[in-house]
């Protein structure tokens, strides 16, 4: 009886043992929550178990929060990160691949939130694009633990859309009689190869040229001025404009002349200046003496045209007026 007692016991704590390895043993780096949302708006059908995004467009932002967890309960897991691969967005046979940054230590019951953000590119071949969420660690005996949930997404192009992304002149600030270079990068968002022409526009000249552009692809056009001596210092605006399709889309940059040896705003000046040419005023007085002989006193002054102080004319009428009376009254005491 002692035995079969002894046995009974040593059965339930080996049961107990066994249950308690294999508890250890089960759990996962699982992910726990997966959020999306295209240019802040959430996606709501979009969850841990997969998906579908709304369709996007060429320029869409898109946003991913993943939340991994340690689901083992008495193991720690290591070097954890998440990858999400989405198939053959950069082109036809290129995938967008993102890495978090690793994460160590994940205690057993922990989680850990990662943020994916990616536009969606010129080059995004339209139609159906899988996103791949992969979450990666380690275990105590450096044994891989993964999980992963897909994420379908449809990318939306139009038919024609094209778009000078911009304009990059050769300087930001330019002399009068200096050439400037001007570049325009022109982008095909639609689905269809583009050709047409590209006009630039700068101090009044017009040069056009012609462009052919790919599905996904972009297109750099260049043309040169010269600055004209006679262009006014300060901001000048600048229009490259292009032609496909029927349609026509435009994009301006400032360009700013800093110095020129000749302006149009000196050449108003010098027109409207007057030479200016030597003129004489001769003023004359006449004083009585106590004898009653007329004195005359004549004084001249010599002015220019430019224009002479008032105040210095006045100066010298009273100048001249105070040496008449001081002779007038020298003539009065000798009588």
């Amino acid at each position: 009886m002692k035995q079969t007692i002894l046995f009974s016991a040593f059965l339930v704590l080996l049961l107990a043992t066994a249950a308690f390895a294999a508890t250890d043993e089960e759990g996962d780096l699982e992910i726990d929550d997966v959020d999306a949302y295209i240019n802040d708006n959430f996606q709501s059908d979009v969850d841990e178990d997969g998906g579908d995004f709304d369709p996007v467009k060429v320029g869409d932002n898109i946003t991913i929060r993943v939340t991994i967890k340690n689901t083992f309960e008495r193991m720690d897991l290591d070097d954890n990160f998440v990858e999400i691969n989405v198939d053959n967005l950069k082109g036809p046979t290129d995938d967008l691949i993102i890495k978090s940054e690793e994460v160590d230590n994940l205690d057993d019951g922990e989680d850990h939130e990662f943020t994916f953000t990616f536009q969606i590119p010129s080059n995004a071949p339209d139609g159906s694009h899988r996103i791949r969420i992969t979450a990666r660690g380690e275990d105590e005996d450096n044994d891989d633990v993964k999980s992963s949930v897909s994420v379908d997404m449809v990318v939306i192009k139009p038919a024609h859309s094209l778009i000078i992304s911009d304009i990059v002149p050769s300087k930001s600030i330019v002399k009068c009689g200096e050439t400037l270079s001007l570049e325009a990068n022109l982008v095909n968002e639609g689905r269809n190869e583009e050709t047409g022409t590209i006009t630039f526009e700068a101090f009044g000249e017009q040069k056009t040229s012609s462009f052919r552009v790919y599905s996904g692809y972009k297109t750099v056009k260049k043309s040169t001025f010269e600055v004209p001596e006679t262009k006014v210092i300060g901001d000048h605006l600048v229009k490259v404009s292009a032609e496909y399709a029927g349609e026509t889309v435009e994009a301006t940059k400032t360009i700013n002349v800093g110095q020129c040896s000749f302006s149009l705003s000196q050449q108003d000046t010098a027109n409207n200046a007057v030479a200016p040419s030597d003129s004489t005023t001769v003023n004359t007085i006449t004083t009585v003496s106590p004898t009653g002989d007329a004195i005359t006193t004549r004084y001249s002054v010599k002015t220019r045209d430019s224009g002479l102080d008032p105040l210095v004319t006045i100066l010298i009428v009273l100048l001249v007026i105070l040496c008449g009376t001081t002779l007038f009254a020298v003539l009065a005491g000798r009588e």
